[in-house]
């Protein structure tokens, strides 16, 4: 059944007795031999739609942003009448993992940003023009604070629903992916605001050396190896230009 909203949740006990396992004819086992199933290399919304669980510190972790781009042309009435006439999609999606900056979705901010008295075509892809990159990491943290601010309990509030006696296994697990989701958009916002730092030492006129060096008002020493991984493809990209 479906649920309204506000409606109270009453999961039913789960039993586990229609848990089922299949394997196709190409499988092949010998009798009496041992079975490993592997459920892949999911992100926890796939887990839970597929499997019913979500797991804690998921490193395939990943959350998806649908933005609206046909409100930036909407003053373009014959490119918004041939892209539904095409069947475009009105939205533009941009995954984001624990493991990489999408660099895509800055673009795509620039994009949005862009002047062609202002700034060069090149500004669009390569990060060239410091200050419009700046403005642009400004509208990924406004995304992601946005989203953050989604959730109705604190992370410590889910936690502590995870130790609750009285939590069902369908709300234990909704919460563990809630908690989750938390942590990747506020792992990205940090690293956002890391990013910003160092774009504004090389506006100020570092080399690019000492723009990445550690930001102790905004990252551990540990945080700082962890950040500088994460960038490391946009930080490969800046080298093209300050090298």
């Amino acid at each position: 059944r479906t649920y309204e909203l506000g409606e109270e949740l009453n999961w039913p006990e789960e039993t586990f007795d229609h848990f089922i396992m299949k394997s196709s004819k190409r499988d092949q086992y010998e009798k009496g031999s041992q079975v490993y199933f592997c459920y892949g290399r999911l992100p926890n919304r796939q887990l839970l739609l597929r499997y019913g669980f979500a797991l804690e510190n998921n490193k395939y972790e990943s959350f998806i942003f649908k933005l609206p781009y046909l409100d930036y042309v909407k003053e373009n009435r014959w490119l918004i009448e041939k892209l539904k006439e095409k069947g475009q999609s009105r939205y533009m999606k941009f995954k984001i993992r624990r493991t990489a900056i999408n660099v895509n979705l800055i673009n795509y901010f620039k994009g949005t940003l862009f002047s062609s008295g202002k700034y060069s075509y090149e500004a669009i892809v390569l990060p060239v023009d410091m200050k419009l990159e700046i403005k642009a990491v400004e509208k990924v943290i406004e995304l992601l604070k946005k989203e953050l601010g989604t959730f109705n309990k604190t992370p410590e509030e889910y936690k502590a629903l995870l130790k609750d006696p009285n939590t069902g296994y369908h709300e234990y697990f909704a919460n563990v992916f809630k908690i989750e989701k938390h942590r990747l958009l506020t792992f990205h916002l940090r690293a956002c605001e890391v990013l910003i730092a160092i774009l504004k030492r090389l506006d100020y006129g570092d080399a690019l050396n000492t723009a990445c060096e550690p930001l102790p008002n905004l990252e551990s020493e540990d945080e700082f190896y962890r950040n500088r991984f994460f960038l490391k493809k946009y930080l490969n990209q800046l080298k093209k230009k300050f090298a």
